[in-house]
């Protein structure tokens, strides 16, 4: 059993001895298990703990699950308008994790209880039932989409604004058309949305309000909670309905928390001539920038100096920050300080993900309140400025607006333990006319900014408190309304399987301004230079497309100049290199390449758009202190092997690959025990030339949206009947689990048995490898066979192209519902179940591709009916009504998640 009263006993565990919640937190926790319901808004300073709502979400759920708190969303998506940041969030939601998956000292220990009661939220016969789904949604490359199989269990999403709110409106960036449903359906319904300093966003509030009040209705016929929302700032514009945060008398109670939102820090404005009006980075102006910086680190050494006895490099910590608005300014600045002798790293957006990673296991204080024992200077964008746990000695940033300097601030003495701590704001004089916008801030904001810090210069408080109650005027609207999500887009949104005429742009939903946004595209490093030919390189990227943490993100303008500078400077490396583009290879690219006659630089670089992805070989230099820049004169490394999702080794030297093409089965078998072997496509064994390349496979990855799910296992033999059994068990038990109330739960359960009847056809049952059906069992999935072979086999079977095995199973349950009912037939049964069963693969939104002939032959009648006279469509509509575009798209999640998982488990 668990109470409110043992989170802090949870917190300490998570956090270490000593480390118990602050008295908001605790309210905030009483508030969510007592009302089922996060509050609108939760409002607290700088350094006062608002990440902790990841904590407050789990064992909120966890005291629900036993019984001992009211039901409360089971997924929370954290959302904020910073990559890295999003990482921040992830860290800690990951760190709760290992500890929940980890070992414990006793039965009776919190984190043990905690686990229990949330592993009991998970099905009991599942293979999988961690306590708690940790997922990272930023886009770019392959993202981990398997938190959509675990819908019942207690969950934290780290996402960015755009993707969010890209999938909740039915148009997930990076996302499969077949996977947009699922996603919006479970972003939508038995879901909170934390949006963190709601400030930079307020259109998101505005969508996610309203979707929630769309849904809702058809939330409470399926029995779980609406989206709920929740603005989380510092700087709060006004009061809200239901708030909960740090106020005086919260204060008064809890000197550790006083300790921090009244922790002593000053700020100073500097004042420059060099300050760029254009914001671009120049010369003087770095160095000036640079200047102060030397200047802070001078201070902080005097304040902390070295320890007599440390190891040589260390002393302890006394890392100062200096924060500029532009990646490029920031890369340079970086490698200034680190050319006049001082240890400096640089943190911004643009960043790999894997370098990050390193360069936390590296440097774990320098992202923590610890601090680092040798870093001097963390050059920053606005990555530090939100929800990262930082107690900087002092701060050089220059003019910004004043929510974002009041943010920067925030990082400066957090835990006030320090006598004080100095903010240095560099900008144009007191008296100068700021003339025109400075991206990514508009002169409005840098002339409120300016006048914000004047004041809080003058009163020489520049505590979390002193600004809360104090606070920067917001910045400027860049909308004169923001937009609602109505009904209507809602349908439209909803038509995922339709090619429409014009797709919606969801800027108006998603995005405070309407300017056009730049966009962006990501570099992968590959060792591509060793392959005979760039048709090599191309086969291979197929073989192992990029994944998300081999990404450099840039700009379009960017990569397209570095393109034309590679044209000129290298340009063996383009010739190489492979553009990926919606989950393949771009042809194109190599075919203007090839060509004498369009192959110069800006035409190739032309190609570009944006979310491609550049695959080029590690050689090319293109970096500047870890970054991709136009002039980048540093060359990288790929990613380890190791560390590539699904893969045990990437072969590509001649030497080796001449070896290990003359070894017989068994010895590849016992040189490579790891998994599967892939050679390139058309490579003869027997021609006795050494393949392009070899990859070993350390597990075998299906996409849940390919047909690949539809017929392969990792079992060697899946009877239908068993399967379409297991499928509904396990639908069924989801249900029960989420509580969802007993008419969609049965229509689950029956929709399970139905879903995947139509692979009775004698051809997909020959495609499963099933080619005499006079003694056996009809197939669910073929086993025991490569992936490679079940794409083969599809071509082979004699199936019309596109032809869909769910069609053919919901014409099969049409007609037998009807035939089965002596009395009336519950239409509005009829049509949930229908429904489910044909769009259980992400299809028939509104409609399919066939007629009915091409559909059939079996339940010939029923066909027509459904798709020669139009029935289908007239039965989403249908459905949409009562269950609501959300609700109908999460009741589908939950059969998909069904399926998916017990095909996972080889069932």
């Amino acid at each position: 059993m668990l109470s409110t009263e043992e989170f802090g006993d949870f917190f300490e565990a998570v956090h270490g001895p000593g480390h118990r919640p602050f008295s908001w937190q605790r309210d905030l926790l009483e508030h969510l298990a007592s009302s089922g319901a996060w509050p609108e808004q939760i409002a607290a300073p700088t350094g006062a703990g608002k990440s902790s709502v990841i904590e407050v979400h789990v064992f909120a759920n966890a005291l629900a699950a036993v019984g001992a708190g009211a039901r409360v969303p089971r997924r929370l998506a954290i959302v904020v308008n910073r990559r890295a940041l999003t990482d921040a969030h992830a860290e800690r939601a990951n760190h709760i994790q290992a500890l929940l998956d980890g070992p414990t000292d006793s039965a009776a220990d919190v984190m043990a209880r905690v686990r229990e009661a949330l592993a009991s939220l998970r099905p009991a016969g599942a293979e999988r039932r961690q306590p708690l789904v940790v997922t990272t949604m930023r886009g770019a490359a392959a993202t981990d989409r398997g938190w959509l199989n675990a819908p019942e269990a207690c969950a934290v999403l780290c996402m960015t604004p755009d993707m969010w709110g890209s999938s909740l409106l039915f148009r997930s960036y990076g996302a499969s058309r077949l996977a947009r449903p699922r996603l919006a359906g479970l972003l939508a319904l038995d879901a909170a949305i934390v949006l963190d300093e709601a400030h930079l966003n307020r259109q998101l509030i505005v969508t996610a309000r309203r979707v929630g009040e769309l849904c809702a209705a058809g939330a409470e016929r399926i029995g779980v909670p609406a989206l709920q929302a929740v603005e989380m700032t510092a700087t709060p514009p006004g009061a809200a309905g239901r708030a909960v945060g740090v106020t005086r008398s919260s204060i008064a109670d809890d000197p550790r928390l006083a300790s921090r939102v009244l922790a002593p820090k000053g700020i100073r404005y500097i004042e420059t001539d060099t300050w760029p009006a254009n914001g671009q980075m120049t010369t003087k102006y770095r160095d000036a920038v640079v200047k102060q910086v030397i200047d802070a680190v001078g201070q902080a050494r005097e304040l902390i100096p070295d320890s007599p006895d440390g190891e040589d490099g260390a002393h302890p910590p006394r890392t100062i920050g200096c924060v500029l608005n532009r990646v490029g300014g920031a890369v340079q600045v970086a490698k200034e300080l680190r050319e006049k002798g001082l240890a400096c790293q640089l943190w911004v957006g643009r960043m790999r993900p894997w370098d990050l990673e390193r360069l936390r296991e590296e440097e774990p204080g320098l992202f923590g309140p610890a601090g680092s024992e040798r870093v001097d200077v963390l050059v920053a964008t606005q990555t530090v400025e939100v929800g990262v746990d930082l107690d900087l000695v002092s701060m050089v940033t220059e003019l910004a607006s004043g929510s974002s300097l009041a943010q920067r601030a925030g990082r400066v003495n957090r835990l006030g333990l320090r006598d004080r701590g100095d903010v240095i704001v560099l900008g144009p004089p007191a008296d100068a006319k700021v003339k025109a916008d400075a991206l990514p801030y508009c002169k409005e904001d840098l002339l409120q900014g300016r006048a914000w810090v004047l004041r809080r210069a003058g009163t020489g408080d520049l505590s979390p408190l002193a600004v809360s109650e104090h606070p920067p005027e917001p910045d400027t609207s860049r909308r004169v309304l923001y937009q609602r999500p109505e009904p209507w887009d809602a349908a439209l949104w909803s038509k995922t399987s339709m090619d429409l005429v014009v797709e919606p742009e969801l800027d108006l939903w998603l995005r405070d301004g309407l300017e056009p946004e730049e966009g962006t595209v990501g570099i992968v490093l590959r060792g591509l230079s060793e392959l005979p030919e760039a048709t090599a390189g191309e086969a291979l990227v197929r073989a192992v497309p990029p994944q998300e943490h081999e990404v450099y993100p840039t700009t379009v303008a960017t990569a397209r100049a570095l393109i034309e500078r590679l044209a000129d400077e290298q340009s063996a490396l383009l010739e190489s290199a492979v553009l990926w583009r919606d989950g393949d290879v771009h042809a194109e690219w190599q075919a203007r390449i090839a060509d004498p006659k369009r192959a110069d630089g800006q035409a190739i670089a032309r190609l570009l758009r944006p979310g491609d992805l550049l695959v080029i070989d590690a050689a090319a230099a293109i970096l500047t202190e870890g970054v991709v820049t136009p002039d980048g004169d540093e060359a990288g490394e790929p990613v380890p092997v190791p560390s590539l999702r699904g893969v045990a080794a990437m072969i590509t030297d001649d030497e080796e690959l001449m070896r290990l093409c003359q070894l017989e089965a068994e010895e590849l078998d016992s040189e490579f025990p790891e998994g599967e072997r892939e050679w390139p496509p058309g490579w003869d064994a027997e021609s006795g030339i050494a393949p392009a390349w070899l990859v070993v496979r350390a597990e075998e990855i299906v996409d849940d949206e390919s047909d690949e799910r539809s017929a392969w296992s990792r079992s060697p033999r899946i009877l239908l009947a068993d399967h379409n059994a297991a499928v509904s068990a396990r639908a069924g038990e989801i249900g029960e689990r989420i509580g969802l109330l007993p008419s969609p739960e049965s229509a689950l359960r029956e929709a399970g048995l139905w879903h995947d009847a139509g692979k009775e056809d004698e051809r997909f049952q020959a495609f499963l490898g099933q080619e005499d059906r006079r003694d056996d069992a009809p197939l669910a999935k073929s086993g025991g066979r490569p992936l490679k072979s079940v794409r083969r086999a599809w071509a082979d079977a004699g199936l019309p192209p596109g032809w869909r095995h769910e069609l053919a199973s919901t014409a099969a349950y049409w007609g037998q519902a009807r035939a089965d009912g002596e009395g009336p037939v519950d239409d509005g049964r009829r049509d949930l179940v229908a429904r489910l069963v044909g769009t259980s693969h992400g299809r028939g939104r509104p409609t399919f591709n066939h007629d009915p002939i091409t559909a059939g032959p079996g339940d010939s009648e029923a066909l027509e009916e459904l798709v020669g006279e139009g029935e289908w469509e007239s039965l989403i509509a249908r459905t949409d009504r009562v269950w609501g575009e959300w609700g109908a798209a999460y009741l589908e999640a939950l059969l998909r998640a069904a399926d998916c998982s017990i095909s996972a488990e080889g069932r």
